[in-house]
Order: structure tokens, then sequence, then C-alpha cells
């Protein structure tokens, strides 16, 4: 509940306690949906708790199958926990590092939350207060999964924003144990990370990619600018360490630097000098990739750090990324190596994505050694 729950919302937690304590007393009453979405919480569990590094066992894993023999059941008719279990499958799925089987679960999910009428206002209508509450969270958790995931591998969402009419998220959707806070900034963000995918991923041609590029920059630096200050403060000063606020800003710095990284990449090809503008959008990435070190770092020692997480690994990896390229131009940051730590951490933690990126990491550094000589 720690690392999701307060964020996403996916559960009213009294609720869930007594459907679990219902599935005990008499299983042969519940439906295969709730199945599927109670092993993919046993899944997804197991995983952010991670696992022995002694052990090469995939933490979660046995349950993750269990819930997809439920889910890869025929149904016709779906229902809010068909669309939590997808929810899920995709989250844990992350973990896996399995990119396209993310970005196919959250299309079902997408699918799955249209058939159910969940992103038109009037299909609400009429339907208990507390209901329309909990699609609402659903709708717009959907939503932001689907456009970041989809923002993450430079791929469309798998609905334009145009057929949507239900309202956004606000202060009376707060329920015991969940605050919409975090629900709002990151509905926020997703609307403000589809358009910036338009812009920069543009097939028209009409306009200057260079341009598009500065213009979703500063429609982002817009979107964090009118945060709630509450969300913005990432000091350390209240007694508990906020996971959920940090997941903002690192997803916030993540977009940054996948947004800026073409322009990046075509300055080191073409050494062009960074004045202006794209002086501005290289200084953007840079920082982005600093901050996101030093916001990980906090997690860590704040004991909120995932060590099984994609999140992490991701953020840490593109970090690493932009810093050693910052290095070519003779820069040095302290991060690199706090970067570098945290990310053999996950290694030995069996984290499938650390590993991954440890290895592209390897060879980056033969084809940087191999171009000094």
């Amino acid at each position: 509940h720690d690392f999701l729950g307060n964020e996403f919302g996916l559960f009213d937690m009294k609720k869930l306690e007594e459907k679990i304590n219902q599935t005990y007393e008499n299983s042969g009453a519940l439906d295969t949906s709730w199945f599927a979405c109670l092993f993919s919480i046993f899944a997804v569990g197991e995983q952010f708790m991670g696992n022995d590094p002694a052990t090469s066992l995939v933490p979660g894993k046995r349950f993750f199958l269990t819930a997809l023999r439920y889910l890869n059941k025929p149904v016709e008719e779906p229902t809010l926990n068909t669309l939590r279990a997808l929810l899920l499958v995709a989250i844990y799925s992350k973990g896996l590092n399995r990119i396209y089987s993310v970005f196919t679960y959250m299309g079902n999910a997408v699918s799955t939350a249209i058939i159910l009428g969940m992103h038109r206002d009037v299909c609400n209508l009429g339907l208990p207060k507390q209901l329309q509450d909990e699609r609402k969270k659903l709708w717009w958790l959907t939503y932001f999964l689907d456009v970041i995931w989809s923002s993450r591998i430079g791929l469309p969402p798998h609905l334009n924003s145009d057929y949507i009419d239900i309202g956004f998220p606000d202060a009376t959707l707060a329920t015991e144990g969940f605050s919409p806070v975090y629900l709002i900034a990151n509905t926020k963000m997703a609307v403000c990370i589809a358009a910036v995918m338009k812009e920069v991923y543009v097939t028209s041609g009409k306009d200057n990619f260079m341009l598009n590029i500065i213009r979703s920059l500063k429609q982002l630096e817009s979107f964090f600018d009118a945060l709630d200050p509450e969300i913005k403060d990432l000091s350390s000063s209240s007694p508990k360490f906020n996971r959920s606020k940090a997941l903002i800003h690192l997803r916030y710095n993540q977009v940054i630097i996948v947004t800026s990284r073409p322009l990046y990449l075509s300055l080191l090809r073409t050494r062009e000098k960074c004045n202006g503008d794209i002086g501005y959008a290289k200084q953007k990435c840079v920082q982005a990739a600093v901050d996101n070190v030093n916001i990980l770092n906090q997690l860590w020692e704040n004991g909120c750090f995932c060590k099984s997480g994609f999140l992490e690994a991701q953020c840490c990896f593109s970090s690493l990324l932009m810093l050693v390229m910052e290095t070519l131009d003779g820069n040095s940051f302290p991060q690199l190596a706090t970067a570098l730590s945290l990310n053999a951490i996950m290694c030995e933690n069996n984290n499938i994505t650390a590993v991954d990126n440890h290895s592209r990491l390897k060879q980056l550094d033969c084809f940087l050694f191999k171009a000094e000589r």
C-alpha cells in the first residue's frame, strides 16, 4: 500500500479486506475476474517487497502466472475487477522488462474501460455516488498509466483525449486511506504529456523539429509551475519522506529527458553551439538527469526505494546516459557515481531492467573506450 495505494487508489482498503475474507469463506461464489485481480495483487506486492539476492527466483512470478490463467478466460462482460487485474498485470510486467507486453496490457485495460463507459460522463448518470467516484478514479488512473507508458516507448496512447468527457479527479474523491492529490497531479501530467508527444513526434512535417521540442518543454514547465505547492516541495523536513510525491518529480524529469533527448542527440552529432532556446533545452535535459539521481538517492536513504522497481531502474539508466554524454564535453557530476551505485544495488537484487541496463552500459563503455583510442 505504501508503494502504490497512496498514489493510485486502485482499491478501497476496507472493501478489499472484506473481499479477501469473503474469498476464504466462500470462494465458489466469486467470479474469475476477482481471482485474476487477487493474484495480481499478490504478484505486485511480492515484486515490490523484493526477494533474497541469494536466490534466482523472480518475486511474484507464481502469482503472476496464476493471475494470467484467470485473466485469459473469455469474458464477454468485463467488470471493474477485470480492469484492475489488467492494470496490475501491466504494472508487474514492467518489472519483467516486457516493454511491448505492458503496452498491450495497457491497450486491453483502456479498451475494457471504454466498454464499461468509464470515459463518458453520461454513463455515470444514475449510478450511486460511491460507484461514480470509484469509476472516475480508475478511469483517470488507466489513462495516466497508458499515456506515461506510451510516451516512454515513443508510441501513441490508446485513446485520443478528444473522446473523453468525464470530469477530472478532484478533492471530493478523498476516502479513508486515499488522498486524491497525487491522482490529480498525475492526471494533469498525463494530459500535458499527451499534448507534448503530439508536438515532438509530429508526422505532418509542417513544423520545425527543434521548435516543437522547445514549445513542449515550455508546456511541461507550465504544468509543473501550476502544481500544488505542497506537491512541488520535496524537502524531507516532514517526519516521513513522501514516496508518492517523489515519483511525480521522477516522472516529470523523465519526461523532460525523453522530450529533449532527440534534440540533445542531434547536437552531439552536429556539435552545434548551444545558444538561446537550444541551450535552454540542453540545460533542462541535463538538470532533469541530475535531479532524478538526487531523488533516487533520497528514496534510498529514506527506505522508500524499490530495488525491484521498473521506474527506479529506468530513471536511473536515463540519467546515467545523459550524464555520461555530458562528461564527453569535459563536465563532471558527483551524481554519476551515485547512479552507478544505485544501478549496481538493483542488479544485485535481480532487478531485470537494471541488469539489462547494466549490459548496455558495458557496451557503451567499450564503445567510448574504442573511440578514445
